[in-house]
């Protein structure tokens, strides 16, 4: 009998290990130790002669007072893992029993059973990684409305073991019941991994749509964005047009110098919303009301448009780095605050240079960021010149 009590503890310190994997460590040493000893003592007075029914329903009861009681467990994740145990160790019986040929005709102090015990807890401790693994998961989907279907299948198959009174008669005289026991037992952890696998598509569906979403409002914000631009553009070009005409007609002379004041005010704002990039045109619209707020020039020097990105990434990386140029200007202290944004093309690369006072910035890291999420091969270098940080982006374009 001492195999089968060995066994037995080898199952509790099986369960003891996925028990802290999923719940957590929740006892001292010490106690671990007592509650496995005692908890095989128990368990051995009951299948002491082999494996039957009666030592399932004590293991159920065992496992789900380890999991209250120690692995401080809910009551709802208590009764799920004592049933995937019970399921697991009955399964690694049955195996065992079935590649060895073992019946009640054998002697339980026999080599053949003890390899038979060895066997079982060996395929217990590897079925147990699926037992974690499925946790893990439910972790992920506690808040789906499906998950409560994962009790269906494990609970049929417990009540279904729980009146199996004898295994060995199973194994022996019935084989084909046994296979399908068997086939049902293997099916409730093929059917746990696929049940999630379901979660997971339908959560990842969900998040598509979301994006979908979010992409579309993005590209309407955009929209709205690039219609502001050329709206701003026409009406500016309108009154400065008007301005001119009036300003012929008029002859008093501190009028005429008003309107000439206003007229360079108006034609400032006008060039600086127009370069040869549209996508940098609204994104300086955007953000021109910062700028003059804070006293910043902004320079540019546009040779060619990015083809790497579509009109609305180009918005979003011209806006990404007007802001963080904003942010450094108002963080330093030089009297002169200039941004520099250039754009050329040489043979098949493209380089994109934006300097900014020289100030603690998350640029580069931001930069890289967007980038790598565009799918894009890019090489960015930094160079630090007195007061001012340039950065040079430059990605390789196909040549047509």
């Amino acid at each position: 009998m001492i195999n089968l009590v060995m066994a037995n503890l080898m199952y509790f310190i099986i369960i003891e290990f996925a028990g802290k994997k999923i719940f957590g460590k929740k006892q001292s040493i010490g106690q671990e130790i007592l509650v496995v000893f005692g908890t095989t003592i128990a368990i051995s007075i009951f299948n002491g002669y082999g494996p039957n029914h009666y030592g399932a329903v004590v293991f159920f009861l065992l496992i789900l007072f380890l999991s209250l009681f120690q692995f401080r467990t809910t009551f709802i994740d208590g009764i799920l893992y004592s049933i995937l145990q019970v399921i697991n160790i009955v399964l690694s019986e049955f195996i065992s029993m079935f590649i060895l040929k073992i019946d009640d005709s054998i002697e339980i102090l026999s080599s053949k059973y003890h390899f038979g015990l060895m066997l079982s807890v060996g395929i217990s401790f590897i079925l147990s990684f699926a037992i974690i693994w499925i946790f893990d998961k439910k972790k992920k989907y506690e808040d789906s409305p499906y998950l409560c279907m994962i009790f269906v299948l494990p609970l049929a198959t417990l009540l279904l073991i729980m009146n199996i009174k004898d295994y060995f008669m199973l194994v022996n005289n019935y084989p084909r019941v046994f296979i399908v026991i068997v086939g049902l037992c293997l099916s409730n952890i093929i059917t746990l991994i696929f049940f999630f696998k379901f979660l997971e598509l339908i959560k990842l569906e969900h998040q598509l749509k979301e994006e979908q979403i979010k992409s579309q409002t993005h590209k309407e914000h955009i929209k709205l964005l690039d219609e502001q631009y050329k709206n701003n553009f026409d009406y500016l070009h309108e009154l400065l047009h008007k301005i001119y005409n009036i300003s012929g007609n008029i002859k008093d002379f501190d009028t005429k110098c008003k309107l000439e004041e206003l007229s360079k005010n108006i034609d400032f704002h006008f060039n600086s919303i127009l370069t040869n990039s549209l996508s940098l045109n609204v994104a300086i619209n955007k953000m021109v009301s910062e700028l003059e707020t804070n006293g910043i020039v902004l320079r540019t020097t546009v040779y060619d448009a990015l083809s790497n990105l579509d009109f609305e990434n180009q918005v979003d990386f011209f806006i990404l780095m007007l802001r963080a140029g904003i942010n450094s200007c108002c963080k330093s202290d030089i009297q002169e605050r200039i941004l520099i944004i250039q754009i050329q093309k040489k043979k098949n690369m493209e380089i994109v240079r934006f300097v900014m006072p020289n100030v603690e910035n998350d640029l580069y890291k931001d930069l890289e960021q967007f980038l790598t999420s565009k799918g894009l091969e890019f090489d960015i270098f930094e160079c630090v010149d007195d007061n001012m940080i340039s950065f040079m982006i430059t990605s390789n374009v196909d040549l047509q």
